[in-house]
Order: C-alpha cells, then sequence, then structure tokens
C-alpha cells in the first residue's frame, strides 16, 4: 500500500518487491520483527499496544520505504537523510504510516493492487492490537508477494 508521509515534502512510503528484498537481506525473512514488538497493554491483558523496538531499525525501514518515491522523483535519498527525517516530532507520525505500508498488499503506482498470493503459508489471521496512538493495527504486518 503507498502511504503518504509528510517529512521535507509529501513523500510515499511503499514496500515494494525491492524495498522488500532489501529488508530481508539485512534482517531475515520476518524483517518486522527488528521494527516492532507488540506488548500487553497493563491492566488489559487481550489488548496491546505496538512498540518500537530499534530506532535504528526504522530509519532503516523508512529509507527503504521512501526509494521508490525518490525514484520517480528523480532524488537519491540517502540512509542519512532517512535518519534526518526522524525526530521526536515527526517519530510517531512516521511510524504509524509505516505499520499500514508495510502490512498491506503491494499496489502499483496507479493505486491498483497487484496480484496477491496472501499470506505466507502457516499464518493465521493477524491479532488485532493498538498502536501507540490508540489506532487499531496488525500484530502481524506480513506483506502478501506477487
Amino acid at each position: 500500500m503507498a502511504v503518504p508521509v509528510s517529512l521535507d515534502r509529501e513523500r510515499i512510503l511503499i514496500f515494494d518487491h525491492k524495498a522488500t528484498f532489501l529488508l530481508m537481506q539485512r534482517y531475515g525473512l520476518r524483517p518486522y520483527v527488528a521494527l516492532y514488538e507488540t506488548v500487553p497493554v497493563p491492566g488489559q491483558p487481550k489488548q496491546h499496544t505496538v512498540r518500537i523496538r530499534d530506532i535504528d531499525a526504522l530509519a532503516y525501514f523508512l529509507w527503504v520505504g521512501l526509494q521508490r518515491d525518490a525514484q520517480d522523483a528523480g532524488e537519491t535519498l540517502t540512509l542519512e537523510q532517512a535518519q534526518a527525517f526522524i525526530s521526536p516530532m515527526t517519530l510517531e507520525a512516521i511510524f504509524n504510516a509505516m505499520l499500514p505500508a508495510i502490512s498491506s498488499p503491494f499496489q502499483r503506482k496507479n493505486g491498483e493492487p497487484a496480484s496477491a498470493a496472501g499470506a505466507p503459508a502457516g499464518e493465521d489471521e493477524p491479532a488485532k492490537t493498538k498502536s501507540t496512538t490508540g489506532l487499531k493495527r496488525s500484530a502481524s504486518p506480513a506483506a502478501a508477494y506477487d
């Protein structure tokens, strides 16, 4: 899914095949495990909240997810530039934009869904969780592959 995020300009996060390949090269077959974890909400054991595991992983995910946008704009975006987008003021917005971008099937540039095979074999319907802002999120954002 292409998700807009306001940084130096409105940019589009998209985790296409190339982005997913880069993430898998760095973090293995389940790269999102490096990005975040779900933890129980204190006093509410049936509810979970999403928490960032590693700020370096967030910067790398951001950089990878913005590569297609940069390419479409004729830019070269470096990891250092992506790191500079992250600040205490932008952290939550970036993370909240990233969750649906990595959890939805790929979309082509025109917004039409790419043909998707669904969740990897052996995975059940992901559990619903709350993000740190209270918005419902998927606990298992496994992207479907063409």
